[in-house]
């Protein structure tokens, strides 16, 4: 008789043991059911943003159109995959800081000194703003997105051959400039963001400036040739929308980006890949809206104390 309730209390335990791993395992699925499908409702909310942002900047009349909404949507979830995967493909933080000047190729290269990178940071309006803010003010660093441009020269220099040196060499040398400082961060996440977000708004911008020409047939041959109804009718919402939602359908058109490897050495001048001499390895990113022409883009942090606060110009 014992045996058989001792039994019994050992099958009413498992049992309730069951019930309660199983009612965990329920929870647990519904918690990630409810994140899923919040996640989903941020997705579409975002959607929908994007797809508004593109409407507003480029023409408001397609709101006229019907399901312009849900026919925009899939072009907008293209373009911001492919954005962020641009972004999450740049390399980590390019520290400024004096210390280290010189230590990373693309710094010691794309500057001349220290006290050019002081400038620029001294000289920027936003990174006033920045370290102004009272909610910054016990930030020790700041984050930004770095643009700049680069173009090669061609020179007669100097190349030592052997023992010799040969004067009057062709060379192809490589100059930096057109740098710019934007939106201004308090971590390296918050910085990529900012560069998500300018790169979605440039390409409004760009299809804005398209969409125009092509209403003045201002278009090129080339352009007019790739068009897939030729334009025809752009006054027409319908039509319009029709080419809008071709222009978002090639992202990798609309947002070119490009990885260029340049052995220079400390004057600027390049040197084939495998070159027998002292030169540095630059591996450059680069980012073009349409036919706009491409910058390097990099992701930047200065230090607070080396900061001088003179009245940017």
């Amino acid at each position: 008789m014992d045996i058989r309730l001792d039994r019994r209390v050992e099958e009413a335990s498992a049992l309730r043991e069951l019930f309660h791993d199983q009612w965990l395992h329920l929870r647990r699925l519904l918690k990630r059911h409810e994140l899923e499908r919040l996640r989903w409702k941020r997705d579409q909310q975002r959607l929908c943003q994007a797809v508004e942002v593109i409407v507003e900047g480029t023409d408001s009349r397609m709101r006229g159109v019907n399901r312009y909404q849900k026919r925009l949507r899939n072009s907008a979830r293209g373009l911001l995959s492919y954005i962020g995967q641009i972004v999450s493909e740049l390399p980590p933080a390019l520290d400024l800081c004096r210390n280290r000047f010189g230590t990373d190729p693309l710094t010691g290269c794309v500057f001349r000194n220290p006290e050019q990178i002081a400038r620029l940071f001294s000289q920027g309006r936003e990174i006033h703003s920045f370290f102004r803010d009272p909610a910054h003010r016990e930030r020790k660093e700041v984050f930004a997105l770095l643009f700049l441009s680069h173009r090669e020269k061609n020179i007669l220099g100097s190349e030592l051959r052997g023992n010799l040196i040969v004067r009057e060499v062709r060379q192809t040398q490589v100059e930096f400039g057109g740098y710019q400082l934007l939106a201004p961060s308090v971590s390296e996440t918050l910085a990529r963001k900012a560069l998500k977000q300018t790169l979605f708004e440039t390409s409004v911008a760009y299809l804005q400036g398209y969409m125009a020409r092509l209403r003045h047939g201002l278009l090129d041959e080339s352009e007019r040739a790739e068009l897939p109804e030729r334009g025809e009718g752009v006054e027409n919402p319908e039509i319009y929308l029709r080419v809008l939602e071709w222009l978002l359908s090639l992202p990798l058109d609309l947002i070119r980006i490009q990885s260029n490897l340049i052995m220079i050495d400390n004057m600027g001048i390049v040197f084939p890949t495998g070159a027998d001499t002292a030169v540095r390895e630059l591996q450059l990113k680069e980012v073009g809206i349409g036919r706009d022409p491409a910058r390097v883009v990099t992701i930047v942090r200065y230090p607070r104390d080396e900061f001088d606060p003179v009245s940017p110009v």
